[in-house]
């Protein structure tokens, strides 16, 4: 999925618009919830080496919150790594070019989910 259809499925699903918080990264996104400000999803265009891997061109990849169970399955597949600039338990960086918009599209809505403002009992 390239840039622009993510951030626009982003926007037709979850009424979000990307937020571009990081002066030295200005083509990082935030996309966060309305109401309870929390992220769901960082967008980021970055260097392999971060994951350890030897390759000149950027990457971009999408850091979504996730059950610490689901992340050390998804971890062991092509296309997932250890959350870059976030949680590492808590968060996973997905390489958006290794994987399918099938497989991306229940990951994003399980972050924005685990994200949401939380009811009160």
């Amino acid at each position: 999925m390239d840039k622009t259809a993510l951030f626009t499925w982003l926007d037709q699903r979850f009424s979000t618009k990307p937020e571009y918080l990081f002066k030295k990264h200005p083509e990082y996104a935030v996309f966060r919830h309305l109401k309870n400000k929390k992220w769901y999803a960082l967008y980021m265009e970055v260097y392999p080496s971060v994951f350890n891997i030897d390759k000149q061109e950027t990457w971009p990849i999408l850091n979504v919150k996730l059950n610490p169970e689901l992340i050390e399955l998804l971890r062991l597949q092509p296309g997932y790594y250890p959350a870059y600039h976030m949680n590492k338990n808590y968060w996973l960086s997905i390489h958006l070019t290794a994987i399918t918009l099938e497989e991306l599209i229940p990951l994003i809505e399980e972050s924005y989910y685990l994200t949401m403002e939380k009811r009160k009992k």
